[in-house]
């Protein structure tokens, strides 16, 4: 089959290419930008489409940190919200946002497993409040990134999400002097008809995300001023003044050789890592009264087990976690999206497509002869679940479905 090559650059406007867009000739607000061009409904062959993935995957491993302004744009929402995001390779996320009546400042610390959620209304409708969060899971990077929609809206998740396509159309097209990828997805049925993201070559993320629902604009994010390796890590002075509340999720974070003297087995580590990972934090769910201890995208935690031990592993800007249990924690699959409901940031939910489940048999290691479970989420994250006689174990984060298994088969006892 033949694909298109879209010749004209592409900056601001991105020309989205689907059968379902034909006669879509106008604006449906201003500050969503164009509305889409004549349809181009060709498929970019395989050798193209893993191109753009690699790259994605290459310059994500590859960054210490990055700083932009994002602009988000939304369809029965008037105005433009703007907001700058911090992102570094310890994971410290910070997302600081302007509201025509609001001010809201988000800090998450993967190192310290905490997240501070500051809002300052306008003045009339009441005073600025703080909300610290103490012992937050590892995955809280992938689950609750700042965003008005989560996945889409930061431009980590927003590129990761095309590792999840595979019939699309791409093509090269410079951005602000940027060597840039155009992938364009017809997705009927989904909750949007059609999307396009605009993917920085060097840096793998996303510069720019356009979405429809039926036929018309709804959904536009672009990226501006971005820069990458900067130094320093985010921070946050709560001023003074403002009222305080607290929370605690329940997990402590620990070196190693504690967990292991905390929980009653041996928490599993994989013996094989994907080039570049090496181990960060560990953490250790004892939930105190009102804790969720959810971990991964998935259900929370029975109250009854708590004894989850979570063990993060970094690359650059990717993440994945092994959490290991006494059998039965991990019982439930997810039914949606990554998110669960209700908890992506600014209350509303991420997208709501399935992911597609898989039955997979491990030949080795401590679940040799199970059969695993394994899915790719519609926001680009592997996952795996296993259990034996003993433990269940949940795999989940920034590698492809084969190292996944991968490392499932090669976990083994912390000694």
């Amino acid at each position: 089959m033949k694909w298109s090559v879209l010749s004209r650059p592409v900056a601001l406007a991105v020309i989205l290419t689907s059968p379902l867009l034909a006669g879509c000739g106008r604006e449906l607000r201003p500050t969503l930008g164009p509305a889409p061009a004549s349809p181009v409904t060709s498929v970019a062959p395989r050798p193209y489409i893993d191109e753009v993935k690699d790259a994605i995957r290459r310059g994500q491993s590859s960054l210490r940190s990055f700083r932009a302004d994002i602009v988000l744009s939304r369809a029965r929402v008037a105005g433009e919200t703007r907001a700058t995001l911090e992102w570094t390779a310890r994971g410290t996320i910070k997302e600081s946002k302007s509201e025509p009546r609001n001010e809201r400042v988000i800090l998450y610390s993967a190192e310290l497993g905490s997240r501070v959620r500051y809002n300052k209304p306008a003045s009339d409708l009441g005073a600025p409040t703080v909300l610290i969060e103490t012992g937050v899971a590892p995955e809280s990077q992938a689950q609750l990134v700042p965003g008005d929609a989560a996945t889409l809206a930061n431009p980590v998740g927003s590129a990761r999400s095309v590792l999840a396509w595979e019939d699309v159309a791409v093509s090269r097209s410079p951005v602000e002097g940027r060597a840039a990828w155009i992938v364009q997805r017809s997705s009927p049925g989904e909750e949007f008809d059609f999307q396009a993201i605009t993917i920085d070559e060097q840096s793998g993320l996303a510069l720019r995300v356009q979405a429809l629902i039926g036929g018309q604009p709804e959904y536009d994010m672009r990226v501006e001023n971005l820069v990458t390796n900067v130094e320093g890590e985010p921070s946050f002075a709560v001023p003074p003044g403002t009222t305080t509340r607290s929370g605690d999720e329940g997990f402590t974070r620990m070196t190693l050789q504690q967990a292991r003297r905390s929980a009653p087995y041996d928490p599993l580590l994989p013996g094989w890592l994907p080039g570049g990972f090496t181990q960060a934090e560990v953490a250790y769910f004892s939930p105190p009264s009102g804790a969720t201890g959810r971990v991964g995208p998935g259900p929370a935690v029975r109250p009854d087990t708590r004894r989850v031990v979570s063990v993060a592993f970094r690359r650059g800007l990717e993440l994945f976690v092994v959490s290991t249990s006494p059998r039965g924690t991990f019982s439930e699959r997810p039914t949606g999206s990554t998110f669960p409901p209700g908890e992506t940031p600014g209350g509303e939910e991420g997208p709501r497509s399935l992911p597609k489940f898989e039955k997979v048999p491990l030949s080795q290691g401590p679940f040799v002869g199970r059969q695993a479970e394994r899915w790719l989420a519609p926001d680009g994250r592997a996952s795996l679940s296993a259990t034996n006689d003993e433990l269940d174990v949940r795999i989940s984060g920034d590698v492809t479905l084969d190292e996944i298994v991968r490392i499932a088969e090669s976990l083994q006892p912390a000694r």
